[in-house]
């Protein structure tokens, strides 16, 4: 739709022309019903609830024109395009790609808020493991550190096969949830830190 859909800039016309979009008659008209070609030129055909613009509108029917003359129209179907694919075709693969790698950041800046550490800033899983990446500390905090990245990354990957193979549903908190339970039970006893708590 031409006021609902974002299909140029970085918000759907009734958020960025707000005057415009109320006096809009046909609020669910389409990209069509709005832009016209004749030739090459564009043309904008509104049609309007009011005659005579206040000096709000004037602006925003300004710079709406300017925008839409920067986009370059074709005669052909409108069409939806998937850009988290090369070849803008939507597949269910690509969204749980992307709402895993949503969900793995979400995960690393809640484990790097509880551990104190600086955002971690992440390439690869060389850069994860690395212990001279985590700055200052002892070596008993660096080890504990490397032991909640190392679940971390378990957590996640089994999450990860919970979603694709078994169509599990979501939870950010619940999957660091079970990280901080885990790191704990692992460096309690696995890490000969037999005497820790989880105050500590």
């Amino acid at each position: 739709m031409f006021w609902c859909d974002l299909w140029l800039g970085t918000e759907p016309f009734c958020v960025c022309f707000p005057a415009l979009f109320s006096i809009e008659t046909r609020k669910g008209c389409v990209i069509a019903d709005r832009v016209k070609m004749h030739g090459d030129s564009i043309v904008l055909d509104f049609q309007w609830s009011s005659f005579g613009f206040i000096l709000v509108e004037e602006n925003e029917l300004d710079e709406l024109s300017n925008l839409i003359k920067t986009c370059k129209f074709n005669n052909g179907m409108d069409r939806w395009c998937w850009n988290m694919e090369k070849d803008g075709v939507f597949s269910v693969q690509s969204i749980k790609g992307a709402l895993l790698r949503r969900l793995a950041q979400l995960v690393w800046e809640k484990v790097s808020i509880w551990c104190k550490l600086q955002p971690m800033i992440v390439f690869s899983l060389h850069d994860l493991v690395d212990l001279s990446n985590l700055g200052q500390g002892s070596k008993k905090w660096k080890n504990t550190i490397h032991a909640v990245i190392v679940t971390t990354l378990w957590s996640i990957w089994k999450i990860r096969n919970k979603i694709i193979f078994e169509s599990k549903s979501l939870s950010t908190n619940n999957l660091f949830e079970e990280i901080k339970t885990l790191s704990f039970l692992w460096v309690k006893n696995r890490a000969k830190f037999g005497s820790l708590s989880w105050e500590q």
